[in-house]
């Protein structure tokens, strides 16, 4: 039978950079939500005014709604959750789409800028 390991508690200094990174995803990832939210309710309007904006308007929509999925990818990954069970059957990087692959490599590049003191 195994045992669980008692794992090494970080230094202080560490935990405080980790729960920074933390804080700087959950910010973004609640003002990403509120931003997709309002634009969902601008584009469905477009597209039934019949404008010529319309298909513009979705591929921001599109875009943001990448970002935000690259976004919540990298933050259930530092919180240490596996890509398995956030993105079904998917157990690597390289099993994502290309440009959300891409998106979380700037994602994680953003929440360490943004943790800096």
């Amino acid at each position: 039978m195994a045992t669980a390991q008692p794992t090494t508690p970080l230094p202080e200094a560490d935990r405080a950079r980790h729960r920074a990174i933390s804080a700087a995803y959950r910010v973004r990832i609640v003002c990403e939500a509120a931003e997709i939210r309002c634009m969902k309710g601008r584009v469905r309007e477009l597209q039934r005014q019949g404008s010529d904006l319309a298909p513009g308007a979705q591929s921001v929509l599109a875009h943001s709604r990448n970002e935000a999925r690259a976004r919540l990818i990298a933050y259930g990954m530092h919180r240490g959750t596996a890509l398995e069970r956030m993105e079904a059957g998917r157990t690597s990087l390289d099993q994502l789409p290309w440009t959300v692959r891409m998106l979380v490599r700037g994602a994680v590049e953003r929440a360490e800028q943004e943790a800096q003191p």
